[in-house]
């Protein structure tokens, strides 16, 4: 049984690859939402999406098999580890841009003492909630396009390439 713990504010195609290359390595994915209360404490800002609203779209992922509330920081490090330990998973997914920082770096031995792996998966390059919130605040002047997904041609229809 795999876990793994996000904000997953302003869901968008980086979480559902993260997401889905978890559950490529477990046969039961659970996942942990940060909590309103926890994210202006953790990230230093509100989230624009509430933790119902999150877990509601978490729910609605074929590969996210449940989903809960994660409400201790990572900075508290034993309390993260004991939270981890109590959740019932061997393996914790991370993202890459995450595994070296040093909370992870310290959390990752104390989770090994309990018999929980940590698995670092591929960060999608260029996509993030940060970039996301930077461009809204500037009117969403360059909104992220993947063409070769598809092309919208006209309301109502779209164009595969």
């Amino acid at each position: 049984m795999g876990g793994t713990i996000g904000a997953f504010d302003l869901f968008h195609v980086g979480h559902l690859r993260f997401l889905a290359a978890a559950r490529q390595h477990c046969t039961h994915l659970k996942v942990g939402v940060g909590s309103d209360r926890l994210l202006p404490l953790s990230k230093g800002r509100a989230p624009v999406c509430s933790e119902s609203h999150r877990m509601e779209i978490l729910r609605g992922l074929r590969c996210v098999d449940e989903v809960c509330v994660f409400d201790v920081g990572l900075d508290r490090t034993d309390a993260a580890a004991r939270w981890l330990a109590d959740w019932g998973v061997s393996t914790v997914f991370v993202s890459r841009d995450w595994i070296n920082t040093p909370r992870w770096q310290h959390l990752m031995p104390m989770l090994a003492h309990q018999g929980i792996a940590c698995h670092a998966l591929p960060y999608t390059q260029g996509i993030s909630t940060t970039a996301l919130r930077q461009q809204l605040t500037q009117g969403g002047q360059k909104a992220q396009q993947d063409t070769s997904l598809a092309d919208v041609v006209s309301p109502g229809r779209v164009k595969m390439v």
